[in-house]
């Protein structure tokens, strides 16, 4: 290495060694003790993980070191680009030509030659990759991993079909699987100890084909509220079955770690109470048919004070009678730090009926010769 690249060169790589196995790797244990690295077919944290299992995530800072090396000389060699790059376009306008006469073994290719010859091989490489290894698809289901998906309870009306995208085919389907289906699932491969059962990885389904190992993994955890903590975990192209569980038990147990399940609004609560025209009644209550979770990190707290959370209702304008208490009305998102984590639909807490002739009457006039906003104030 020192004789191809140079000593100055290969000093720097050996220190860049050095670095990592005897500064990055002890201080990822010190710095992040509760970080979940893997152990085999297990996991650990990093204050009980050896040298060599740290070494598998300091190793991307390595590599990233590398990259940035490789950004850091691109951009002091830019004026150098910046002409090549001039000198290309130039050719390829058909300008700077000379009318020196130059041997034929000493010309180059034509630029436009070069250019083309580039975009159909980046295109050749693109197809072959895109149906010739994913078969047109680049997260797609197998027909045994759609057979083992069709047999889990609550899937039956909704069948996967083999060549489907992952998000198309099952992740919102077993997101709204019911928690009793989750627990007779669950319940099937019982150990003695019912809370380490209950917090185990369990396939959902898992199968492998040439292409590589794909899984749908769940774990739920037990909070002790009455509530539980359900984590989904979907790994596509493992070599083997070990490193498909093992690839999702680092993922679910790092998500039991550092996440936490926290209820926003309860079944039944009230989110907000419109005017309503044309009805027996002046307003109705809107409230969500389900209590609104969302998974936030276990370091966040949600405050209703807090200008980082933020709950906003879109609903209908206006609110016309007959209202029924299975049509939604509107619906609330929940924001936190301006991202958008779940949005549910709202729904009248209990109907309105509609109104008698002289209150329609008195309404239709309000609403044709008012704006909708005074409108709903004046109620």
């Amino acid at each position: 290495m020192g004789y191809i690249v140079g000593l100055k060169y290969a000093l720097i790589i050996c220190c860049g060694s050095v670095a990592v196995w005897w500064v990055i790797v002890p201080a990822i244990s010190w710095l992040f003790p509760d970080l979940v690295v893997s152990a085999g077919s297990s996991s650990v944290t990093a204050s009980q993980a050896s040298a060599e299992q740290i070494f598998q995530y300091a190793k991307s800072i390595g590599i990233g070191g590398i990259a940035m090396a490789g950004i850091i000389g691109i951009f002091k060699s830019r004026k150098i680009i910046m002409g090549a790059v001039g000198l290309a376009a130039q050719e390829m306008k058909g300008k700077g030509k000379s009318d020196t006469v130059v041997p034929r073994t000493q010309k180059d290719l034509p630029m436009k030659i070069i250019a083309v010859g580039s975009l159909l091989t980046l295109a050749a490489i693109l197809l072959f990759f895109y149906f010739g290894v994913m078969e047109g698809n680049l997260l797609f289901i197998t027909e045994p991993l759609a057979e083992q998906l069709n047999g889990f309870p609550g899937m039956a009306d909704k069948p996967v079909k083999a060549g489907e995208t992952a998000t198309e085919a099952f992740v919102a389907r077993l997101a709204a699987i019911s928690d009793e289906q989750w627990k007779a699932f669950l319940s099937k491969t019982a150990a003695d100890d019912e809370q380490e059962a209950a917090r185990r990885l369990a396939p959902v389904a898992a199968a492998c084909t040439d292409i590589g190992c794909d899984g749908i993994y769940v774990s739920v955890n037990p909070l002790g509220n009455g509530e539980t903590h359900r984590l989904l975990a979907v790994v596509f192209g493992s070599d083997t079955r070990e490193t498909l569980d093992r690839a999702a038990g680092v993922f679910l147990r790092e998500g039991h770690l550092r996440y936490k399940t926290a209820t926003v609004i309860r079944n039944g609560e009230a989110v907000g109470r419109p005017p309503v025209f044309k009805g027996e009644a002046q307003d109705v209550t809107l409230v969500t048919h389900e209590n609104v979770v969302v998974t936030i990190a276990k370091t966040m707290t949600l405050s209703k004070d807090s200008e980082a959370f933020k709950m906003h209702l879109t609903r209908q304008q206006p609110v016309i009678a007959p209202v029924d208490a299975e049509t939604p009305l509107g619906t609330l998102s929940i924001w936190l730090n301006g991202k958008c984590l779940r949005s549910v639909p709202v729904y009248a807490k209990e109907p309105v009926k509609e109104g008698s002739l002289w209150q329609r009457v008195r309404d239709t006039i309000i609403l044709t010769t008012t704006d909708i906003n005074e409108a709903e104030k004046s109620r």
